[in-house]
């Protein structure tokens, strides 16, 4: 019963500091998505190079104030295994997003 408890208590927590650290759920949702658009693009056969422009500048960047997340989005998306590249990276991505603690 305590540990249900905990996760309860951790499940509620964990936005709010997250959030008050500038990892709103916004932010983490936002670059779940940018993640998830790098994955595709490797999977499609684009090199990192050609990702990393394509979602900084022109038609299909992503907004101005997450430009900068591109670079280690994509870096870490060319780190995985070619068998880790499924949309459950970008899920998860994101709950560690949320839960972030310096």
């Amino acid at each position: 019963m305590s540990r249900l408890c905990l996760a309860l208590l951790l499940s509620i927590a964990l936005p709010t500091v997250a959030a008050a650290q500038g990892l709103s759920r916004e932010n983490c949702r936002a670059t779940r998505d940018i993640l998830a658009q790098v994955i595709e693009g490797r999977k499609a056969g684009m090199s990192a190079k050609a990702v990393t422009a394509r979602l900084s500048k022109g038609e299909q960047a992503v907004d101005e104030k997450y430009v900068e997340t591109v670079p280690p989005l994509v870096k870490l998306a060319y780190s995985l295994e070619p068998a880790m590249l499924t949309g459950q990276v970008a899920k998860d991505y994101e709950a560690q997003c949320l839960s972030y603690k310096p």
